[in-house]
């Protein structure tokens, strides 16, 4: 905990693989603190304890489990529009029942890091469900999707979403790699393709 740079160097050894690395990493400075800092996202609200641990997690959370796509569509010049498609499973998750309904509230955060290692805040979203019994049997069956977009320059990310449910007892987070093309590049070029 000296705060200096540390140097990462990758390397393989079988031909043809293509190693997407950060460069390194500033070590932390100081005593250990005992909770994670909150993260801000891109509308200045602050994320929960859980969902930061799970999307400052370098590997993938496996409490709420997810699926995310994403894809890139020419957007206001330099930056391109990326829309995010992210699909998690509730069977696993607690409702309170209240009135005849069940509820739970579902923090979704996303964001980005490119390939200097710089990281980008995304969009939150606090998704409040108050869902029937038949409802809560088939979300519990299909699952829920959540829709947003994020804007990055073109160039190479690896994107992050993060979900926790309400009081914090479970969190997933889902890693995506995704390529921006430069939509502002003379001749032909085609974004993301979608279909719903």
């Amino acid at each position: 905990r000296d705060g200096r740079f540390r140097r990462l160097d990758v390397r393989v050894t079988r031909p043809g693989l293509q190693v997407r690395a950060r460069r390194g990493y500033v070590a932390p400075r100081g005593r250990v603190p005992t909770a994670k800092p909150a993260v801000t996202a891109a509308d200045g609200g602050t994320t929960s304890p859980a969902a930061t641990a799970a999307l400052s997690s370098p590997i993938p959370v496996a409490g709420i489990p997810l699926t995310l796509f994403a894809a890139a569509y020419k957007g206001t010049p330099p930056n391109a529009s990326v829309a995010l498609a992210l699909e998690m499973r509730v069977e696993g998750l607690g409702f309170e029942e209240r009135n005849g309904t069940f509820n739970n509230r579902i923090e979704v955060v996303f964001s980005s890091v490119d390939e200097a290692g710089t990281i980008r805040p995304g969009s939150r979203h606090v998704v409040t469900l108050e869902l029937k019994p038949e409802t809560l049997a088939m979300t519990r069956q299909r699952g829920l999707r959540l829709l947003s977009e994020m804007t990055l320059p073109p160039g190479r990310y690896q994107l992050r979403a993060a979900a926790a449910d309400q009081g914090g007892n479970r969190s997933g987070s889902v890693l995506y790699d995704l390529e921006v093309p430069d939509f502002r590049k003379p001749g032909l070029s085609m974004s993301g393709v979608s279909l719903t």
